[in-house]
């Protein structure tokens, strides 16, 4: 009991000696002094307060000086507009003071870091990207935290991380940011060393220089002819950006078009020739110096004939000793295009070559083409044998219907003037030169023109469908027609006479252009025309409104695909050379959001809702579980039913005796487990 006694005083002078040291340490304790521990560009606010477990008494109050000047009584939270020394008191209502809190402010920054520096290689031009590099500014108080750049006038800033790849035209910026969010100046540079559109190829020239002058055939593309090698000369282009690279040239035939692969550096030097026959184009394309090209430019039509006609197949209808007239057929070929063959003078066609001899002797072949190559070849005719009688056959023996009535009236006066002296007479002296009066005129005989094939040109041109093809083309095609029509109903059209027609009327379907397809043009006429014109540069855009004017000015029915073709891809490279549009700036939709309210409003009604509705389910079923508790049985078998500081009997024999002795003395006393006083009763 003493023992127990002792122990509860010792712990008694313990606690308070401990309360008393504890009062005192509190008593001499610094304030605490606290600010913002983050980097600022302005101001700090300065708190000063009591340390823990201290209460400031009646009379008590804090002080504190800045950079060791004069002290000032704390009323409230301060600012600090520079780094500085802080110290801090409590002054006692007894006159003593605490311990000095000494603290220093080095977060405030207020000077701006420098600014950065942009480059990039704005000396050579690109087609593709242009690098740019950013160098960050420096800073000499919190350090940098970050550079940002944007591009042109987008608001959005950008953390610079790695250099730029730029793909158009545009102003970067940057800016450098220190750890106190100061911001440097704004450094600019303007990127403008983009080519991305080919040469301008409006004013290329493609002429033909030969040792001969040019043969003028007809007004077509194939119109000029040359009989010598020709060089082609190119120039005209232009590109106002990176400049002319050079040119690219193919020599394709008329029936052909260019192959991707197959193109070739042009050179003053070693210009493109051509040396053997040929009939085409020379088709051209420039490239810039950032390897830009243009579109294919075609020549004017180059005929190139250095080959001279070919006769052969020679044959006579008969080679035995004859009395009648002998037929001679015959093949003259020309690598291009003949332009004559005649016989002893006379034309006798260039599709269908024959000639009849009437006497005896050398006819002479001359073949020549569009240039003036010829090709002579003799033919000598022997097995004639005619007297008087036979040669007055030979005229009967022909049809009025083969000849111009013209010729065929002269030799038919000639034969009836023949027959009257015959029958007056048969000496030699006067029949041998009326006989050969009637060679002469037989000779004179010239083939009507020969029509047959121009007529069945007129009739596969009478199914072609108008609507296909220009107006120029076409017209220029009727007119072809009723000429070559007249010429074919003339009796008096030679074969020569056929023979040009005919070529011109070959020449004139040859001339036929189909009508363009403005579909893809109008597509992009429709695309420019929508172009917001607040957002793009003035200058380049009355370039392109000009362009798609033009566009808009040709004719639906006499415009060809490569006018089209054209320019549809003169538009395309203006708007591709038009800089990235300004942002829309968007009016925000104030019923949207109003929406988004709404919605968010009940959304976070119903979790509320909800979560009442458990909270009062859970604490509805906790009440029931305790009623149950409250009315249940007890289980006196079980001490654990009893909760400490409860009272309990027991009958159990196991107590010690000394339990009720301190029971009877009236000194209850824990038994040392739960701190529940008991009495127990054997």
């Amino acid at each position: 009991m003493k023992r127990t006694l002792l122990k509860k005083l010792f712990i008694f002078v313990i606690a308070i000696s401990c309360f008393i040291l504890f009062s005192l340490c509190v008593y001499a304790a610094a304030p605490v002094v606290t600010f913002p521990q983050e980097p600022s560009a302005g101001p700090v606010t300065v708190v000063i307060s009591a340390p823990e477990g201290y209460t400031l008494a009646e009379g008590d109050s804090f002080s504190y000086s800045i950079d060791g000047g004069k002290w000032i009584t704390y009323t409230e939270p301060f600012e600090v507009s520079k780094n500085c020394s802080i110290i801090a008191m409590i002054n006692h209502a007894d006159g003593t003071k605490s311990e000095p809190a000494t603290v220093a402010v080095s977060f405030i920054d207020a000077s701006i870091p420098t600014m950065p520096v942009i480059s990039a290689d704005t000396g050579v031009w690109s087609a593709t990207t242009v690098t740019v590099t950013i160098t960050p500014g420096t800073d000499e108080g919190t350090g940098v935290a970050r550079t940002e750049y944007r591009i042109g006038e987008s608001e959005t800033w950008i953390e610079y991380i790695s250099p730029i790849a730029l793909s158009s035209s545009d102003a970067v910026y940057a800016r450098t940011i220190d750890k106190a969010g100061n911001i440097s100046p704004e450094a600019m540079l303007e990127i403008s060393n983009f080519d991305t559109v080919g040469p301008d190829i409006s004013s290329l020239a493609i002429s033909f220089v030969c040792e001969k002058n040019a043969v003028s055939v007809d007004s077509g593309t194939f119109g000029s002819y040359y009989g010598a090698p020709v060089t082609a000369r190119i120039e005209g282009a232009s590109d106002s950006q990176s400049g002319l690279g050079g040119y690219e040239y193919q020599i394709v035939g008329k029936d052909s078009l260019p192959v991707p692969d197959k193109w070739v550096q042009y050179s003053p030097d070693t210009q493109p020739r051509v040396t053997n026959d040929f009939v085409g184009f020379v088709y051209v394309r420039a490239y810039d110096k950032v390897g830009n090209r243009s579109i294919e430019c075609c020549s004017a039509g180059l005929v190139v004939d250095v080959t001279a006609p070919v006769i052969s197949d020679i044959v006579p209808s008969t080679t035995a000793l004859t009395d009648q007239r002998v037929d001679i057929t015959f093949t003259a070929i020309d690598a291009i295009a003949l332009d004559s063959v005649t016989v002893n003078d006379a034309y006798v066609g260039i599709y269908n070559q024959k000639f009849t001899a009437f006497k005896n002797g050398d006819y002479v072949i001359v073949a020549t083409d569009k240039v003036g190559n010829t090709t002579t070849q003799t033919f000598t005719i022997s097995n004639i044998d005619a007297d008087t009688y036979s040669l007055i056959r030979m005229c009967e023996s022909l049809a009025s219907v083969d000849y111009t009535p013209s010729t065929w009236s002269v030799m038919q006066a000639s034969l009836a003037e023949l027959k009257a002296q015959m029958a007056l007479t048969s000496e030699p002296a006067v029949i041998d030169p009326l006989c050969d009066k009637l060679i002469t005129s037989l000779q004179g005989l010239v083939y009507r023109g020969d029509g047959t094939e121009t007529r069945q040109i007129l009739a596969k041109i009478a199914q072609l469908d108008q609507t296909l093809y220009t107006d120029s083309t076409w017209n220029a095609l009727n007119e072809c027609i009723t000429t070559t029509t007249i010429i074919l109903e003339n009796p008096e059209s030679t074969q020569e006479d056929v023979d040009n027609t005919r070529r011109t009327l070959e020449t004139a379907v040859g001339e036929l252009k189909l009508r363009a397809d403005f579909t893809n043009l109008d597509r992009i006429i429709s695309q420019s025309d929508a172009l917001d014109a607040s957002r793009y540069d003035p200058k380049k855009l009355e370039a392109l409104r000009a362009k798609v004017d033009e566009a808009k000015a040709l004719s639906r029915t006499d415009t060809t695909q490569d006018t089209v073709d054209l320019l549809y891809y003169e538009i395309v490279g203006l708007i591709s050379n038009l800089p990235d549009p300004k942002p829309i700036e968007k009016e925000p939709n104030h019923l949207l959001y109003f929406v988004l309210i709404i919605v968010l409003i009940l959304a976070v009604g119903s979790g509320l809702f909800l979560l009442i509705s458990e909270i009062r389910r859970k604490r509805r079923e906790k009440l029931e579980a305790e009623n149950d508790y409250e009315y249940a049985e007890p289980d006196y078998d079980n001490e654990s039913a009893y909760s400490s500081g409860d009272i309990y009997f027991s009958d159990s024999d196991d107590n010690e005796y000394d339990d009720y002795a301190n029971v009877y003395d009236g000194d209850y006393e824990d038994n040392g487990e739960n701190g529940d006083f008991y009495y127990e009763e054997d």
